[in-house]
């Protein structure tokens, strides 16, 4: 008895599928050797801060996207940088709104599940949530809240 994986006519397209394959892995591998591409900064707790504890807040990895420096556990950011949000319900002072001044992409784990409340004094608006400056700043796959409303961006 014998067992084939291939036939004749299979064959010509292993021949041009393997290297092709190889190809695009080996350009993956350099990307991310060299740091191509979108630096990533993962949040790890919900509280608004930004002290020395060991924690990363979306305060200070959005400091840290800034400046390209790192920031309490937040890594620094470097070009394009993305922030992930796990779920959680994120409270951020109106007092003092979050500036964003370097490309960033705000990312959470969807729109029921990752929540960003903007709390201060009464009157206090979802617009005061960022300041934002001549930058490119996508949010996708949380909501932001405030007692004047609620938006959804994402699932």
């Amino acid at each position: 008895m014998q067992i084939s994986l291939l036939t004749n006519s299979q064959l010509p397209w292993l021949v041009l599928i393997l290297p092709v394959t190889l190809v695009l892995v080996s350009v993956v591998l350099l990307a991310e050797r060299s740091g191509a591409g979108v630096n990533t900064i993962l949040v790890n707790t919900t509280e608004d801060e930004e002290i020395q504890n060991g924690n990363c807040s979306l305060r200070e990895a959005i400091r840290a996207a800034n400046t390209d420096q790192p920031v309490d556990a937040c890594p620094p950011g470097s070009g394009t940088d993305q922030i992930l949000l796990p779920a959680g319900w994120y409270k951020v002072s109106a007092i003092h709104p979050l500036d964003v001044r370097s490309d960033l992409n705000l990312i959470g784990a969807g729109a029921s599940n990752t929540i960003i409340e903007i709390y201060g004094p009464a009157g206090s608006r979802i617009g005061s949530l960022f300041n934002i400056t001549d930058t490119d700043f996508n949010v996708t796959d949380l909501q932001i809240s405030s007692g004047a409303g609620t938006l959804q961006s994402g699932k």
